[in-house]
């Protein structure tokens, strides 16, 4: 197994390489940062590696020791751009999350995880709402986010979360 780096000496593995992390790892490229993509869909990694952006297939769930095999765990960043999949009737996103950390804190050489969460996670609420704001854990969806990043900010107090949004207002 190989760390991808470029001449500035940073990496970051994209986990869900779809639109956005397709985007992001493109941008990374442009600022010299070696990037590794992974994409659960044989079709897409083709298309990443045909773009130029190095990609490997990586499905979840999987045992965390066939993950901590994979390449991506070998970069000092972790993106997480999985989706939750609830309009797909998955209730696993936390699981998969837990999973995806675990494997990076058994490697040891992930120093950052950064996830793109999602702006559901305060389904319930009403009225101006941030990340101060306390959320409702009884509403299915907002408790599986939050259980995912709860266990991205545990790790190593390295964890990133940025909560994503569609059209809004």
């Amino acid at each position: 197994m190989t760390k991808v780096l470029h001449k500035n000496g940073l990496s970051v593995g994209i986990i869900g390489c779809g639109w956005l992390g397709k985007a992001l790892a493109a941008s990374l490229q442009t600022k010299n940062i070696g990037v590794l993509a992974t994409s659960s869909q044989h079709d897409k990694v083709k298309l990443l590696n045909l773009l130029g952006i190095n990609a490997a297939q990586l499905t979840l769930p999987a045992k965390v020791e066939q993950l901590t095999q994979q390449e991506v765990f070998l970069q000092q960043c972790l993106v997480i751009a999985i989706t939750p999949q609830f309009k797909q009737g998955r209730t696993d996103y936390a699981d998969k999350v837990s999973q995806l950390v675990t494997a990076a804190q058994q490697v040891g050489i992930v120093q950052r995880i950064v996830l793109l969460s999602s702006t559901a996670v305060y389904q319930g609420l009403s009225g101006n709402v941030d990340e101060n704001s306390s959320l409702n854990l009884t509403n299915a969806k907002a408790k599986i986010l939050n259980a995912a990043e709860q266990t991205v900010l545990n790790f190593s107090n390295q964890g990133c979360i940025i909560r994503l949004a569609g059209l809004v207002g």
